[in-house]
């Protein structure tokens, strides 16, 4: 929550009583507290600029978010919703895209003389389909889990310390392939898996979004939206895995093309000007999301100012007019005035 300082455009402090601007993850819909203090807000604070910032593959809800940061790229709305910034860029000096950090051949020779470890699967929760492919791959060769989803390692998981993704890029490295799977698969939603894995110089086996080839290099890692089944994947695995000449040349790729870096730049350039755009302005006239009287009942029945929402009492109420005698329909008013 901040409060923007009036003698500095640009400079904010925190102010959790009365802020101009609240800024809220998906978070507020998984975890109660933070719901809580969403829903508090949306209560008392009326006059704040709204602004829903997604770390997962969840859309927002307009009537409640002023702006948006998703993960959908096809989601417009005048100048209030953008996509997140790619991973791409992040993990990195601020700035400096990483697609040239691929290896050299003969750093790649290095890593296959060294011996280098099948590979690894590095999750803190349980996901249905990489789980699944984590056994089906475990029935070819060896696949370490080194967090706490299906350890088979003893390794701690470091997933709550402070730098995990640094952490993780080095667990990763000295391994062959990464399984670098999302929780979930949407278009527009990659996350920090398959970079870290990169990172590593490990080749990734991703799965997610289906739209990744158009943000990273294809010939660079292995995409599972390229094939039919689990199994096909695997089947690809095996090939490289016995084909040095095929590992050692998707290591050395770089990791965007000339035309992807192109055009990352370019949203970079958009995604400065949409977060000026939203700080910039007058308070009042940065409001964005809708006014009036259903938009109201609507934020009061998502913050539990009122038990039923209007709509649904008047349909139970045109229920009990045709199955329910008048005194049942007393009854039945009285229930929802309670409850």
């Amino acid at each position: 929550m901040m409060m923007r300082d009036p003698n500095f455009v640009g400079r904010f402090v925190l102010d959790n009583e009365n802020p101009d601007y609240v800024i809220a993850t998906d978070k507020c819909f998984v975890l109660w507290e933070q719901c809580l203090r969403l829903k508090k807000y949306l209560r008392r604070n009326k006059n704040c600029i709204f602004v829903f910032f997604s770390a997962e593959c969840v859309d927002p809800d307009l009537n409640i978010f002023d702006y948006a940061f998703t993960w959908n790229p096809d989601l417009k709305c005048r100048d209030r919703v953008t996509h997140n910034i790619p991973y791409i860029c992040r993990g990195t000096e601020p700035g400096v895209i990483t697609h040239t950090n691929s290896l050299t051949l003969e750093e790649a020779r290095k890593i296959l003389d060294s011996n280098p470890r099948f590979c690894n699967f590095i999750y803190s929760h349980e996901s249905e389909f990489r789980d699944n492919f984590f056994h089906l791959l475990s029935q070819y060769k060896r696949v370490d889990s080194l967090g706490a989803c299906l350890n088979n390692t003893g390794t701690k998981s470091t997933r709550m310390q402070k730098d995990w993704y640094t952490l993780s890029i080095g667990l990763k490295s000295g391994y062959k392939f990464t399984i670098a799977m999302e929780n979930a698969t949407y278009k527009g939603y990659t996350s920090e898996k398959i970079i870290s894995s990169l990172q590593a110089h490990t080749v990734p086996i991703y799965w997610g979004d289906p739209a990744v080839a158009e943000v990273l290099n294809p010939k660079a890692f292995i995409n599972c939206h390229d094939y039919s089944s689990p199994e096909e994947v695997i089947e690809r695995v095996k090939e490289i895995d016995n084909d040095d000449d095929q590992w050692l040349d998707m290591v050395t790729q770089p990791w965007q093309t000339e035309e992807q870096r192109r055009r990352t730049l370019e949203y970079l350039s958009e995604y400065d000007s949409f977060v000026r755009h939203i700080f910039s302005q007058d308070l009042r006239e940065a409001r964005r999301r809708p006014e009036g009287e259903w938009p109201s009942l609507f934020t009061k029945g998502f913050t539990g100012a009122i038990g039923v929402m209007p709509p649904l009492y008047h349909r139970l109420k045109s229920i009990a007019g045709k199955l329910l005698s008048q005194n049942a329909k007393k009854a039945l008013k009285r229930f929802l005035r309670v409850n």
